[in-house]
């Protein structure tokens, strides 16, 4: 029977391996190591032997790798005559331009029968001509469906992308193309010219192009929505622009083209710092209102000012995206107040088809009552079953997260929910309101309140709440620098022990003043979490001494099911000897298969 693929991490263990003829799959993975020429010389003799190889991945990533270097890699890949699929990882090395000639040159080789090609080069000096060889290479490569190229950090301009598209422009077989120029010198003149490339390529289906942090402005931004106008049969289309000041005449010219572009269901803009305000949001989500097909959008407008109004004007266009099941909205650091997020969550009402949802308004000024209007939208989302939400710095109280947790109790479907509260002031007032907190029906949970105004009783508060997560699997809870003291983590504690399901734990508690009694209270709740076998404790400077922390660590020994255990007790009173009986103890659990212990 033939090997179907192998998998290496050494040269010499590849060149002794046995029936190499058989392969049809090689990965060989150096990453972080140094190979000599002579190493790669050695490397060519094996896979001269890899008679039916179709498929070959090399990872080279920080392995010093100079053009000498490159072209004995060219040489050996030149033996590979029936590869198919090739991918090579060159980032952060040594490569100039004259070291690609060879290499391309073997790339060619392979005319006949490559398909799909990965190349990456990010974090290497290739400079103008270094393009220019790879570029030409691919004219010769006339059956390649599926291109991926990275050249983030390059140093590269806009004569280098204009020499790759019109090289490009020649592959007219290509399905998915996926271009990485993040961090260049890349301006608008060199989008100028890629409309008459993107014309050639008629059968793309997938384009992904990466332009983050380079300098294209709203021309160029406006060139590249022209271009995309011809790509009628893209389905899956991912635009990153994020930092190149294209402000609301960039976006609102870049968005034209979604109305040619009829077949779009994946949609991913990341439009981060640019200067966008309301009046280009607002004509963004127009366009966007158009793309009546689309099941995926990821929009991410962090860093931008579209305020209330913006958000209002994208609101009413999200409304029309009824086949809509993914998502993924970043609108963080907006100046967004109340109404923007109550307009949001009554967009999102009329999405009847999510099933995943991420928003991000972190940083704005929604304050509790456009939380709670937020909230109440979600709610009359029927099919939603992935929730996740971060609201850190927006003024929310205890009421908001109460209206929330009891609005998403409508989301009968609901099964994965993740909250990021942070740095707000919940628990300033009513720490009841956490007891009420439903996660009845709720499988993964993921709760981050750290910098609120928690404390013990709070907390305890909230304890009360997991003794209705009996669904739970895998819960992470994160309150940190809040002085819950043994009092908080005994309420707590008491919670976990109904968790009866619980197969994943992450608490990270860190500066929280819990001392020996709470180290107790918690390694006795752990004890009766019966399923757990995922742990991660963060319990880094709490006033634990050695006595809590032998008690600790006796408890833990009992949990028969533990697998992994992540332990972090570094700054607190700990002596040697009780380090030492602590590794010891916690040894003794049965299954333990990976630990990491910090005192």
């Amino acid at each position: 029977m033939q090997n179907e693929k192998k998998f290496f991490r050494k040269i010499e263990d590849l060149v002794i391996c046995p029936q190499l003829q058989n392969l049809k799959a090689l990965q060989l993975d150096l990453i972080g190591n140094y190979p000599q020429c002579q190493d790669l010389q050695n490397l060519g003799l094996a896979i001269k032997s890899c008679s039916n190889l179709s498929t070959l991945d090399l990872k080279f990533l920080w392995c010093l790798i100079n053009n000498d270097k490159l072209s004995a890699l060219g040489t050996a890949i030149s033996y590979c005559y029936n590869l198919s699929t090739l991918q090579l990882e060159l980032g952060c090395n040594q490569i100039e331009s004259k070291g690609l000639t060879d290499l391309c040159s073997a790339i060619t080789n392979t005319k006949n029968s490559l398909k799909n090609l990965k190349l990456s080069f990010q974090q290497n000096p290739i400079s103008d001509s270094g393009i220019s060889t790879i570029a030409n290479s691919l004219v010769h490569l006339t059956d390649l469906s599926n291109l991926e190229l990275n050249f983030g950090q390059c140093n590269l301009g806009d004569e280098d992308l204009s020499c790759l598209f019109s090289c490009l422009s020649k592959s007219s077989k290509i399905t998915d193309l996926n271009l990485n120029f993040y961090v260049n010198k890349i301006g608008p003149n060199g989008l100028q010219n890629i409309e008459s490339a993107l014309k050639n390529l008629t059968k793309i289906s997938t384009f992904i192009l990466n332009l983050g942090a380079n300098n294209i402005g709203p021309q160029g931004a406006s060139y590249l929505g022209i271009s995309l106008e011809n790509c009628t049969n893209i389905s899956n289309l991912h635009l990153n622009l994020l930092g190149n000041l294209i402000s609301n005449e960039g976006v609102s010219n870049l968005v034209t083209c979604f109305e040619k572009c009829t077949n779009l269901s994946m949609l991913t803009l990341q439009l981060g710092d640019n200067q966008i305000e309301a009046q280009g949001i607002i004509n963004l989500g127009q366009s966007l209102a158009k793309c009546t097909k689309l099941l995926s959008l990821i929009l991410e407008v962090q860093w931008n000012k579209i305020n209330d109004e913006g958000l209002q004007g994208l609101s009413n266009s999200l409304a029309n995206l009824t086949k809509l099941s993914t998502l993924v909205l970043n609108l963080y650091q907006n100046n967004i107040g109340s109404n923007g997020a109550a307009s949001l969550g009554f967009a999102l009402s009329g999405c009847v088809n999510l099933t995943t949802l991420s928003l991000n308004l972190s940083k704005n000024q929604i304050e509790s009552n456009g939380a709670s209007n937020l909230s109440i939208g979600l709610s009359k989302c029927p099919k939603l079953q992935e929730l996740h939400m971060q609201l850190c710095l927006n003024e929310i109280k205890d009421e908001a997260l109460s209206t929330i947790c009891s609005a998403l109790s409508n989301c009968t479907t609901l099964s994965n929910l993740s909250i990021d509260f942070r740095c707000n002031y919940i628990g300033e007032k009513d720490e009841g309101v956490l007891a009420q907190l439903d996660f009845t029906k709720i499988s993964n949970l993921t709760l981050n309140l750290s910098n609120n105004k928690m404390g013990p009783e709070t907390t305890s508060a909230l304890g009360l709440s997991f003794t209705k997560g009996s669904y739970l699997i895998a819960l992470e809870l994160e309150i940190c620098e809040s002085n819950i003291g043994s009092q908080g983590i005994l309420g707590l504690s008491l919670g976990l022990t109904s968790c009866l399901n619980l197969q994943n734990l992450s608490l990270i508690l860190l500066r929280n003043n819990i001392g020996n009694e709470g180290a107790i209270s918690l390694g006795n709740s752990l004890e009766q979490c019966t399923n757990l076998q995922n742990l991660s404790l963060q319990l880094a400077d709490n006033n634990i001494l050695n006595d809590g922390i032998l008690s600790l660590a006796t408890s833990l020994a009992n949990c028969e099911k533990l697998s992994n255990l992540s332990l972090y007790l570094d700054f607190n009173d700990i002596n040697s000897q009780t380090q030492s009986q602590s590794v010891t103890r916690i040894l003794k659990i049965k299954n333990l298969i990976n630990k990491i212990i910090f005192f």
